[in-house]
């Protein structure tokens, strides 16, 4: 009998990458839309649903304040500027200066040589112009206005002002500000924060408001615009303003507060008495779509957006009314401190009231065998329920893994899995993105080889599923030799074995949540 002849066997590393995987995510979320200062409409909607009428609604949100009269009854609106020209119209005969215009014809204003108006053919007339209706309103862009316009030539361009009743004014307002549907209380408490700001404002000696954000949204008497039910509020509260100290107050208002309410001083600067911060948990009532947002960030979105390194933590401080007052990011090259303000408009955010927390972990691979450990390293850093949870790709259901606690902002973990599977870091605010761990079957030739075959073993065990052995060779890995994998997860591959370099590749079924594997490499010499 022909004795066997032992293999000197060299084993390398194994031929696949190992390189670590990362996630990680800043949470920012919010709650509420604008400023904060004075009253929450959606607050003042939550106490009407509580049966607060709107005295009560504004000596909330204004406390120290009263109802009073007003006798102001018109506003200059400044409603465009930095015009070329404008046209005006009326459904009926309308007048500039003491000249009286056709209805339904759009009449081209423009700035004269001189600094004056002039209509083409008609003339000019004076700076400012004043267009008057008579028997309908005046028409702007297509757009409606009660009460008469002042065209200004300022800078050589032209600026229209609408002179407008105060009540004709709120009847364009409050259904911008407000939606009609809220409560009439509510709606009332609107018009008296609308009225007393109208009043209050005076911009300058020509004009007293904008007519968007810069002071309140008037869109003028478009059909369609106005509503019975805002109109209604208008007039029941016919007068009425908010005095402090015997003069009209500043009555700032923004759609949603967020729950707190912001101190003047903390937005704009300056203490005003009845402007304080202040807890305000009707502004959370269930139909407020401001009551709670967020939006999760990658680090690379996060240092693009704010024009900073690509930052791995972040902390916010915060003003006396619960305010974001300055961020502090670390970045592989700094600590950047950015205003809250800063930040809020370079995210695009509702308002200051915000948090950003983060929450990162570190696989150790992005690719293993069949129960190899693969660690995992996890940070969060202002979050709750902090769970790392693990998927296979052959299932649906995610599952934690146990957490080992370094600190308080740091856990680690580890896992042997024998399948493919999807891992995320789980909290109370977000999930990170998926990262995913490519497991192959674990093949090993064995320790000893005999003349003439290469024997291994394959775990999982994959009975019946074939075994190719390749050799290296100058041009790459050629095929050399198959087998079947047996029962027992062992495999044994004849063929005339030369020295050589050699590696056995696996390729299970799809349904298994394996991908291919390969043997660490098998260097043979023959003795």
């Amino acid at each position: 009998m022909r004795r066997s002849l032992l293999l000197v066997v060299l084993f390398s590393a194994l031929s696949f990458s190992a390189s670590a995987a990362a996630s990680t995510v800043f949470v920012v979320d919010g709650r509420g839309w604008g400023h904060g200062v004075g009253m929450s409409q959606w607050g003042a909607q939550g106490r009407a649903l509580r049966g607060v009428d709107h005295a009560a609604i504004l000596g909330f949100y204004y406390p120290g304040t009263t109802i009073g009269q007003t006798t102001v009854r018109r506003v200059r609106v400044l409603l465009t500027s930095g015009r070329a020209s404008v046209g005006v119209s009326s459904d009926g005969p309308f007048k500039i200066g003491s000249k009286t215009l056709q209805a339904h014809t759009v009449y081209n204003l423009v700035p004269s040589a001189d600094g004056e108006v002039r209509i083409a053919g008609l003339g000019k007339f004076g700076n400012p112009a004043k267009v008057a209706p008579t028997t309908a309103f005046l028409r702007l862009g297509g757009r409606e206005y009660r009460g008469s316009f002042k065209v200004w030539v300022r800078s050589g361009k032209l600026a229209v002002v609408n002179v407008v009743g105060l009540q004709g004014y709120l009847n364009g307002v409050v259904p911008r500000e407000s939606p009609s549907w809220f409560e009439m209380e509510a709606l009332k408490a609107q018009a008296d924060a609308a009225r007393s700001y109208a009043i209050r404002a005076h911009r300058d000696s020509w004009f007293d408001l904008y007519a968007d954000t810069r002071d309140q949204v008037y869109g003028g008497a478009c059909p369609g615009c106005e509503t019975d039910r805002t109109n209604e509020a208008v007039r029941a509260t016919a007068g009425e303003v908010v005095l402090y100290g015997g003069a009209v107050a500043h009555t700032f208002f923004s759609s949603s507060n967020g729950g707190y309410k912001a101190a003047s001083a903390d937005v704009w600067g300056g203490s005003v008495p009845y402007l304080q911060a202040g807890p305000d948990p009707d502004d959370l009532t269930p139909g407020n779509p401001n009551r709670y947002w967020k939006q999760t960030l990658t680090p690379r979105q996060m240092a693009a957006r704010l024009g900073i390194g690509r930052p791995h933590d972040v902390s916010v401080a915060r003003d006396g009314s619960d305010r974001a007052s300055t961020v502090t990011f670390a970045t592989g090259s700094g600590t950047p401190s950015l205003a809250g303000s800063t930040v809020m408009s370079s995210l695009g955010l509702k308002g200051r009231r915000y948090w950003i927390r983060i929450q990162s972990f570190t696989a150790s691979r992005t690719r293993s065998s069949c129960k190899q450990r693969v660690n995992f390293a996890i940070f969060s850093h202002g979050l709750k329920g902090i769970a790392l949870q693990r998927r296979p790709v052959t299932g649906s259901t995610w599952t934690n893994l146990a957490l080992t606690v370094v600190d308080s902002t740091h856990w680690t973990a580890h896992h042997r899995p024998c399948v493919s599977t999807d891992y995320r870091l789980h909290s109370n605010k977000a999930n990170n993105p998926i990262a995913h761990l490519a497991v192959s079957p674990a093949i090993a030739f064995d320790e000893v080889q005999r003349h003439g075959a290469l024997t291994g073993k394959v775990n999982p065990l994959l009975p019946g599923n074939r075994v190719t052995i390749q050799r290296r060779t100058s041009s790459g890995w050629n095929a050399v030799a198959t087998t079947t994998i047996r029962d027992d997860g062992s495999f044994r591959a004849v063929f005339a074995v030369t020295d050589g370099v050699y590696r056995a590749k696996v390729v299970p079924p799809s349904s298994t949540g394996l991908v291919r594997g390969f043997s660490p490499r098998l260097t043979v010499v023959t003795g």
